[in-house]
């Protein structure tokens, strides 16, 4: 016989979090791998999210207080450091 699996997979990327294995018992048979991408696509959007949070945020903050030919320069450090903070710093 053949044994249907259903995939608890948003494919319309919505804002909410992937539910664990143990939140959802109605989904126990669900295969590993399906929740592990849900996982990874979770953690790239937020990584997505957060480069772009600190890029803004520390971009306009430069923008206020050093003057432009200054803050220009910024943005090459400031691209840096958010980059560092949403891909390589595991905080998420």
């Amino acid at each position: 016989m053949l044994k249907t699996v259903r995939l608890n997979v948003d494919w319309r990327h919505s804002e909410s979090p992937p539910r664990g294995r143990s939140a959802d018992p109605d989904h126990a048979d669900d295969p590993p791998a399906l929740s592990a991408y849900a996982k990874r696509l979770y953690t790239r959007r937020m990584e997505r999210k957060m480069f772009w949070l600190t890029f803004t945020v520390l971009g306009l903050g430069a923008d206020f207080v050093l003057p432009l030919w200054w803050a220009l320069g910024a943005t090459i450090p400031v691209f840096i450091l958010s980059w560092w903070v949403a891909y390589r710093s595991d905080w998420f």
